[in-house]
């Protein structure tokens, strides 16, 4: 039954409900509607069709059954049904329209007598069905064939008389009590808190018995009982959580508790109510006293029971009918309660073995983790010091053991060191070393690579160590026993074969661990004489720089007293052309082997780290300088410079000696590979935040393979015919240590018969 009953069907039993019902269920009723036949008269009235509520108002009724009747729609819509039925047969529609309600499936059908307007009466077979209305009330449809028409009964009335109203309000009142039963019902199948179920039960009767108190006592093992929920009104003493013990309660009394008896008292003190039993209601404040059975499964469990406190009171048979059917619904809330506390239970079982797997599960992946993250360290550090003390650590962590350590051999397998060591306290054996043969009947088995478990062997690594369980695995590969990993815990608490064989597992990754460690030692000392061979080698070749620079420096100013002793002298012309070509033959071969060994020298200085000397460089003054002191340098190539130069340009702040050698550098090169008649371009300008400087040669192009060497040492691009000169392959090199000294970077490329080198200078916005 809905909760929206007793809002539609309260107010006037009279016969009037507000407008807005009607209007509603005129719009509900157009989804589904039995159309009677048409009749203008009693004559050709066939059947009467009406709708009505749970209250027994009549909701809808067409214009051919309300004129059949005398009356017109709006005369009967809002009024009771009664007033259409004899009174003869009006306690009979009341039963019947009630168990059509509350047993919906079960349909109406029997005769009836209906009242028209006149007086007249009309027989007919009434056939009603229960249907679903708006906002979840129920509807009664309503279909009377008529049977035959009879004069005016003499006694039969116009309006509902008491009598009827009388039945209006019993009927209302079994809809209540079924709207009671049923919201308990959507509570318990809604809810799985007994406590909150039980507590709305108690305050619902209480409210619609308008009595004192009504309470759930439930039965202890001992038969003695608690309060558990009460709802109370003032000035009544509230008795919730009592526990009571009544000794008239015989087991004859429960036995008959269990199969179903009501025990009612109208009056405590004027009825055969033992003396114990008045004392206790007395005490309790009760007058009248009502008391049903909460059996679940053949066990009784408790009672509900109503106290009216301030008079007597009569129980009737409607409302103990009522607390059965409630105390049926808690019967079913307390073995819905009791099946889900056995559901919690065993899913709390459930929830200790998941975790006591997952504790498993875990423990194998913290091993597997432990691995995993060695493996990672021999990756990443080849430390054989760092990889052992961590593992020892990690491993002890994991396994949680009281000492964990690493003990290494020595390279004839006759003493163990100590080597790593991790303890919950404090170190305890740190750099002990053993001999082999002081302990047989204990290494022997780990020199042959077999794991060993046992309790309290007499070992003198620490007298704090004894009387506990020790894990000896050891670490070997396919070339030979390293050492052995200890473990140490409690006597009760042993290694299982699971973490036997995870502690041998890792003992290999740490034999792996060594092994890679020992060999980077070896290669990194031959690196190391590596080193200092390629330091000496680098020494020697400065030094011998040095001792080649000092006699070129001396040549070549023999060579200009040589041409200035001989510029005055009178020569045949085949004389002076000998004289003066031998000359220039001297002064190139003196500045080529010059130019090599200052090359040496800069790669030296670069790659010694020294030290910048940085000033502010005036670029559109410092650029066309330098390319006039290369043009006079030129001689006769034949080549065309040009110099291209955007505005504005913005200062340069960098060490000016650098920047110089590098533009030289790359304008010499420029001038070697330029055939004649060439052009040789230089250009500055600033794109994407960079100063760029560029030189450009027309005439040679470089092949894509050379490009990706052409600033390694010594490399020289494969000789062409146009190319008159070659060198020791150190000039790039040179001009690009030079630039990431200065903070600078050079690029290259060659295509279509044109090769541009450009340097390339960060620049403030």
């Amino acid at each position: 039954m809905s909760q929206d009953l007793p809002a539609i069907a309260s107010g006037n039993h009279n016969g009037h409900v507000t407008s807005a019902a009607v209007e509603e269920w005129r719009q509900i009723s157009s989804l589904e509607s039995i159309v009677p036949p048409a009749a203008t008269a009693n004559a050709l009235l066939s059947s009467i069709t009406l709708t009505v509520n749970a209250a027994g108002t009549i909701l809808e009724i067409d214009s051919e059954s309300a004129s059949g009747l005398g009356y017109t729609p709006a005369d009967l819509v809002g009024t009771l049904l009664l007033k259409l039925v004899h009174v003869r047969d009006q306690a009979r529609l009341v039963d019947g329209l009630t168990k059509l309600l509350h047993q919906s499936a079960q349909p109406l059908s029997s005769q009836f007598c209906l009242v028209g307007q006149s007086g007249e009466c009309l027989e007919t077979q009434m056939m009603g069905r229960s249907l679903p209305g708006g906002n979840g009330m129920t509807i009664v449809r309503l279909e009377c064939r008529l049977l035959q028409a009879q004069a005016p009964l003499p006694q039969a009335p116009a309006q509902p008389d008491d009598s009827s109203q009388q039945l209006a309000a019993t009927l209302q009142q079994q809809i209540d009590q079924q709207h009671l039963v049923n919201t308990i019902s959507q509570h318990i199948r809604a809810s799985l808190d007994l406590n909150t179920i039980l507590k709305r039960t108690v305050e619902e009767v209480r409210l619609l018995l308008k009595t004192d108190r009504v309470l759930i006592y439930r039965f202890e093992p001992d038969w003695s009982g608690v309060i558990m929920v009460e709802s109370v009104t003032a000035p009544w003493e509230s008795i919730l959580g009592n526990r009571l013990h009544d000794p008239c309660f015989t087991a004859a009394q429960i036995e008959a508790y269990r199969q179903g008896r009501i025990h009612q008292v109208a009056d405590i003190y004027n009825s055969q109510l033992t003396s114990c039993y008045v004392e206790l209601l007395a005490a309790l404040q009760v007058r009248a006293n009502l008391a049903v059975p909460i059996a679940a499964e053949q066990t009784l469990w408790g009672l509900l029971i109503v106290h009216h406190c301030q008079s007597t009171r009569s129980w009737e048979t409607a409302t103990i009918n009522l607390l059965k059917q409630l105390a049926t619904q808690v019967a079913i809330a307390v073995q819905q309660a009791e099946l889900h506390q056995q559901v919690q239970q065993l899913n709390t079982q459930l929830e200790v073995q998941v975790k006591e797997r997952t504790k498993q599960l875990q423990q194998a992946l913290d091993f597997e983790a432990l691995v995993r993250h060695i493996t990672e360290k021999m990756r990443d550090s080849l430390d054989e010091s760092q990889i052992l003390q961590a593992v020892a650590e990690e491993l002890g962590q994991v396994m949680q053991t009281q000492h964990c350590i690493v003990e290494l051999y020595d390279s004839l397998h006759t003493r163990a060191t100590v080597a790593y060591e991790y303890a919950t306290e404090t170190t305890l054996c740190q750099g002990l070393t053993h001999t082999i043969v002081d302990l047989p009947e204990l290494y022997q088995p780990l020199l042959h690579q077999q794991p060993l478990q046992f309790v309290d062997h007499q070992l003198d690594w620490n007298p704090q160590l004894v009387n506990v369980t020790r894990l000896a695995c050891p670490i070997f590969d396919d070339q030979g026993i390293l050492g052995n990993l200890w473990l140490v815990r409690s006597r009760d608490d042993c290694f299982s074969e699971f973490e036997v064989t995870l502690v041998q597992q890792v003992a290999d990754q740490c034999a792996i661990a060594i092994r890679q460690a020992r060999l980077y030692q070896t290669a990194q000392g031959q690196v190391d004489k590596l080193e200092k061979l390629v330091a000496l080698k680098d020494e020697f070749l400065t030094s011998m720089t040095h001792e080649l620079r000092t006699p070129l420096s001396s040549i070549s100013l023999a060579i200009q007293t040589l041409e200035k002793v001989l510029e005055p002298k009178e020569w045949a012309a085949k004389e002076e052309q000998i004289i003066s070509r031998t000359l220039q033959i001297l002064q190139d071969a003196c500045q080529k082997e010059i130019r090599l060994i200052n090359n040496l020298l800069t790669l030296s200085y670069v790659d010694s780290g020294e030290p910048l000397t940085s000033t502010l460089i005036d670029v559109k003054v410092w650029l066309p300088q330098m390319v006039e002191f290369f043009r006079s340098r030129m001689g006769d190539r034949q080549q065309t410079i040009a110099l291209e130069m955007a505005e504005p340009l913005p200062s340069l702040h960098t060490d000016r000696s650098y920047l110089e050698r590098i533009l030289h550098e790359l304008l010499n090169n420029a001038y070697q590979y330029t055939p004649a008649h060439q052009t040789i371009t230089i250009s500055a300008f600033t794109s994407n935040n960079y100063l760029n400087i560029s030189i450009c040669n027309s005439g040679s192009e470089i092949a894509p393979e050379a490009l990706v060497q052409i600033f390694e040492k010594f490399y020289r691009i494969p000789h062409s015919d146009l190319w008159e000169y070659s060198g020791a392959g150190l000039g790039l090199t040179v001009a690009q240590k030079l630039a990431e000294r200065i903070g600078a970077n050079i690029q290259v490329t060659s295509r279509d018969q044109e090769t541009t080198f450009t340097l390339l200078f960060p620049v403030d916005n």
